[in-house]
C-alpha cells in the first residue's frame, strides 16, 4: 500500500457561471479538465444561483453527489431527481442538464475505461469506520472534522489518494463529512 496526501491548500478553484469549481484530484496526473485529456476528475463545485445548465461533457460519466442543500436535476429526455446532503445521480455529460438550487456537490468524472463509485458518510466523534477496498485506488476527501488514517491527522479539506490495499481503518476525532470514491 502506497499514498499521496493532497493538503487543503493545494486545491486549484476555478469560477464558472454559476458558482466556483475546486479540482480535487485529476488523473492521470498533468492531465487538463479543459483539454479533456483526463480519465477520472474529482471536484467540489458551488452553486450560487438558483438555476444552472450544465457544460456539456460528450464522453464523460458523471456523479453528483450534494454535500449541502438541496438540488433538482432534470436531464432531459432522461430523468429527474431531487437531491438531498449525500444523496447523488448517475448520468451521462452529454444529456442536456439544468439544475435549480443553492449547493454544494461532489463530483466524480470518468471517461474510457475508467470507472468509479462514490459514497458519502457522517461520521460521529470516536467512531471507528473501515474501507475495504474493491478497486485498485481509493481517494478519500474530508470535507469536515478531523481524523486519523493510520498515522496521518487530516482535516477540512484533506484529501489522500491510497493504491493497492485491501482495509484500512480510519479514527474519527470530530464529527466529520468524509467522500470516499473507489476508481480503477
Amino acid at each position: 500500500m502506497h499514498y499521496v496526501f493532497f493538503s487543503s491548500s493545494s486545491i486549484k478553484t476555478i469560477d464558472w457561471s454559476g458558482g466556483t469549481s475546486s479540482e480535487l484530484f485529476i488523473y492521470p496526473e498533468g492531465s487538463d479538465f479543459k483539454l479533456g485529456n483526463y480519465s477520472l476528475r474529482l471536484s467540489i463545485a458551488t452553486v450560487e444561483v438558483e438555476s444552472s445548465t450544465f457544460t456539456s461533457l460528450p464522453g464523460v460519466s458523471r456523479t453528483l453527489m450534494v454535500l449541502n442543500g438541496q438540488l433538482r436535476l432534470k436531464h432531459e429526455g432522461h430523468h429527474e431527481s431531487i437531491l438531498n446532503p449525500l444523496e447523488k445521480d448517475n448520468f451521462s455529460g452529454d444529456w442536456k442538464t439544468k439544475s435549480w438550487g443553492k449547493v454544494t456537490d461532489f463530483n466524480l468524472m470518468t471517461k474510457g475505461e475508467c470507472s468509479g463509485i462514490l459514497n458519502g458518510y457522517q461520521l460521529r466523534k470516536r467512531q471507528s469506520f473501515s474501507i475495504n477496498s474493491i478497486e485498485k485506488n481509493t481517494f478519500i476527501h474530508i470535507r469536515t472534522g478531523k481524523v486519523l488514517l493510520g498515522d496521518k491527522t487530516m482535516t477540512n479539506g484533506d484529501s489522500i489518494l491510497i493504491v493497492d490495499f485491501n482495509y484500512i481503518n480510519i479514527d474519527v476525532m470530530e464529527d466529520s463529512l468524509i467522500v470516499v470514491v473507489e476508481f480503477r
